[in-house]
């Protein structure tokens, strides 16, 4: 399945007529898999996981910033350590301020 994600072969429920049963569970497929590479990105990342980050990003990231500044995957990977640490504790201040009035 992840090697027709990467295709881009997404089945689809628009279009003519009606979906088959097994378009729809492709389909059903595809979004559990999104979802579960979405949770691991996400796990990698709060855990500081390099390895399995750099697994996961395709050559092709474009990571567009607030400022408008566009990162590629190497820029991503090459700042992630020192990025996300400051990111993290940035939100634990901010989440120590609230409680702390």
């Amino acid at each position: 399945m992840f090697a027709a994600l990467a295709a881009g072969n997404f089945p689809t429920f628009h279009g003519a007529g009606r979906q088959s049963a097994t378009q729809i569970e492709m389909a059903e497929e595809v979004w559990s898999t999104i979802a579960a590479l979405k949770d691991e990105r996400y796990a990698a990342m709060l855990s500081a996981d390099a390895g399995t980050l750099d697994r996961l990003l395709d050559d092709r990231l474009r990571y567009v910033h607030c400022s408008g500044y566009v990162d590629n995957r190497r820029a991503v990977m090459s700042n992630f350590g020192r990025v996300w640490h400051a990111a993290k504790f940035f939100a634990r201040e901010r989440a120590s301020r609230s409680l702390n009035g």
